[in-house]
């Protein structure tokens, strides 16, 4: 005789995982339609332009991206965000998710960055590769 509380464990998480996997996705998406909102007009605009020049101006930044592209070739673009909770904290959400994307948040975190308009706040990153 089966145990009805496995069964309808096994039932909850057989319905949940997929809800909870689309519900980060539409976060993700979410998140990134904001920042990209951000970044289309006035102080969000001047900032993703402050960002963008802040970034590609860092030693190194933009020949190890270079590294991750050659070291993960047929992925040819990512988008996504920086999130910033603070001033001076931010972290990178990428997708595709991959090795490529891991690659890239690695060489995009940890930096000194200039601090965003306000706090928590998204600023979009698009990564278009040519092959």
């Amino acid at each position: 005789m089966r145990n009805p509380y496995i069964t309808l464990l096994v039932t909850m998480i057989c319905i949940g995982l997929p809800l909870y996997s689309h519900a980060q996705t539409s976060t993700f998406e979410q998140k990134y339609v904001q920042a990209k909102a951000n970044a289309a007009g006035g102080a969000g605009a001047r900032y993703d332009q402050q960002l963008g020049t802040a970034m590609q101006s860092l030693p190194g930044l933009v020949s190890a991206m270079h590294d991750c592209a050659m070291k993960n070739p047929g992925q040819p673009s990512l988008h996504g965000y920086f999130e910033f909770t603070s001033a001076t904290h931010y972290r990178v959400v990428l997708e595709p998710k991959g090795t490529l994307a891991d690659c890239i948040t690695g060489v995009l975190e940890n930096r000194t960055v200039p601090a965003p308009p306000r706090a928590p706040y998204l600023d979009p990153f698009e990564l278009n590769l040519t092959q």
